[in-house]
């Protein structure tokens, strides 16, 4: 077993509205992880980066923000939504995210936000072209924390239009720095950020289920993330 990437719930700042933190914050709060989690094999992602990510800290998720739908409806309320403000949800084309999709949108009907219109893309539409939507249902693989600085800094991979620079900077001086706390500071830093200011809201982990024939194969082994290494694996002569 072993474990792949996050999936998140993202905003698009290229729209003004979403540029205001209590109006990600109020649907950040709507979502029910653990309900989510039950749609698939997923397991809940409490911080932006998967456990098998270099820069992972678990401690990062104190600056979670939790499910909690009053505090969501009264966020939503007061940043002037209503049952008949469109969302446009973008959600890669496969049935698992269908699926996803669905419980996203109850969620987000539960608390308020009754108008949801979803926009079904490929995955390499998705990240090719840009297209109008409110939030974003995708995920990354990514193995280390300059992910988050790809995604939410300069560059084309930045789908969300996140303009701050404050995470970009972060991961820059994690790079640049030798001294192992500070570097750890600037990880967590970043990280959090992400979570308090719900530039996106992490949701699920992946979990992944690799199955060999060891009649077929032997000296297969398991890497450090779970991953399945044949470097110095045989097959037999069938």
């Amino acid at each position: 077993e072993a474990l792949g990437g996050v999936t998140y719930l993202g905003f698009n700042m290229q729209k003004p509205r979403w540029r205001n933190p209590d109006l990600r914050r109020g649907v950040a709060l709507a979502m029910d992880k653990a309900q989510l989690a039950a749609e698939g094999p997923f397991l809940v992602a409490r911080t932006p980066l998967s456990p098998a990510a270099s820069g992972y800290s678990p401690s990062v998720a104190d600056s979670e923000l939790p499910f909690d739908p009053e505090r969501a409806r009264a966020l939503l309320s007061e940043t002037g939504q209503t049952r008949q403000t469109e969302v446009i949800l973008l959600v890669p084309e496969s049935s698992t995210y269908a699926r996803l999709a669905d419980a996203v949108e109850e969620q987000l009907r539960a608390v308020g936000l009754g108008n949801i219109r979803r926009s079904v893309l490929t995955r390499e539409q998705i990240l090719t072209e840009r297209r109008d939507f409110d939030l974003l249902l995708f995920d990354y693989a990514w193995s280390d924390f300059t992910a988050l600085g790809i995604f939410l800094g300069p560059g084309p991979r930045n789908l969300l239009g996140y303009s701050g620079g404050e995470v970009s900077d972060l991961v820059r001086v994690a790079l640049e720095d030798v001294a192992p706390e500070r570097r750890e500071d600037a990880i967590q830093a970043m990280q959090r950020l992400v979570l308090e200011e719900a530039l996106w809201q992490p949701l699920l982990i992946r979990k992944l289920t690799f199955a060999v024939n060891q009649a077929c194969v032997t000296g297969g082994g398991q890497g450090a993330f779970g991953e399945l290494d044949f470097s110095h694996a045989v097959t037999s002569g069938g």
